[in-house]
């Protein structure tokens, strides 16, 4: 029962974050506020699952990864908004959220094990 309320408790969090990021970032031409999201969320995630230093109780863990983060990054509206694209835009936009999502995962692992990207 712990489990599922941390899960709850960050999805909350998590969820309004995500309303609030999109309400500040409107998408007219672009899909920044989901780009965003994807994008910091990679990071968090990187940074939360790889921080050696950082000794969180597993269900704080669960609470911010899988509730939060997981509320808070959105894959369905990225290919929801990715299939609405004109080409284009629709290969950039797939491009920079992928590879973008792999290098802020990646740059978080680093920042969580403690080492320089350079």
């Amino acid at each position: 029962m712990q489990s599922i309320i941390a899960v709850a408790v960050g999805g909350f969090i998590g969820t309004l974050l995500r309303y609030a990021v999109s309400c500040w970032y409107p998408a007219y031409l672009f899909p920044w506020d989901t780009l965003m999201v994807n994008l910091i969320g990679s990071f968090g995630l990187g940074l939360l699952t790889h921080a050696s230093g950082l000794s969180l109780h597993p269900q704080v863990r669960l609470g911010l990864g899988t509730g939060l983060i997981g509320s808070f990054t959105t894959f369905s509206t990225f290919s929801a908004e990715w299939l609405s694209l004109p080409f284009p835009w629709a290969i950039g936009y797939g491009s920079l959220s992928m590879l973008g999502g792999l290098g802020c995962a990646w740059l978080g692992a680093l920042a969580g094990k403690g080492r320089s990207a350079c």
